[in-house]
């Protein structure tokens, strides 16, 4: 019952930031959006930016979950660039009133799978490269993208990100082997 309530208000306030920023929206518009009282929602959230961030913890999950099936980093990263262009008005009024943070932590997690993955695969039998090692490659690469992500965002989304993801395919593609061939131990 307690993921129910939390799914119907999570709705309700993407329903508002289609319209407003995060920073102007009420628990009191929830609750009335909702049919539920103000004891319902403080049950299951502090404030507006933690349901904010829960609901963007959901749709992360969401996109990380079918992400798994997809077969390299380029499906993953359209996946991630997909959910946010088809949310575009959600993920602006959220964008310009959380801090960043939240918002970063967000794309991190999104990213990361996809990432590990090619490092994963690219990482032959005679590479022998620690778990540290391969993490910072990793976390390398997340950088990467989130800040690709953030300035697609503050540029309003207006850039063809299928383009520019091809020409990150390019950079990347020779530069995550050598990398890994640096960083291995033989």
């Amino acid at each position: 019952m307690a993921l129910m309530t939390k799914n119907l208000l999570g709705e309700s306030l993407k329903k508002f930031l289609e319209k407003k920023p995060l920073n102007k929206i009420t628990v009191t518009e929830i609750v009335n959006d909702c049919g539920v009282n103000r004891q319902t929602f403080y049950y299951n959230f502090h404030d507006v930016y933690d349901l904010a961030e829960w609901v963007f913890q959901e749709e992360t999950e969401k996109i990380i979950e079918n992400s798994k099936a997809l077969n390299d980093w380029q499906e993953g990263a359209f996946a991630v660039f997909e959910y946010l262009r088809k949310n575009k008005n959600i993920v602006l009024n959220t964008a310009c009133s959380v801090n960043r943070m939240t918002l970063e932590n967000s794309l991190k997690k999104c990213f990361r799978p996809v990432i590990m993955n090619i490092i994963n695969s690219k990482i032959k039998e005679e590479n022998h490269i620690s778990d540290e090692d391969k993490n910072f490659i990793i976390d390398l690469y997340v950088v990467i993208f989130v800040a690709f992500a953030f300035e697609w965002l503050e540029n309003d989304m207006y850039d063809n990100y299928e383009k520019n993801t091809d020409k990150m395919r390019k950079v990347i593609s020779g530069s995550i082997q050598y990398l890994i061939d640096k960083f291995s131990d033989n």
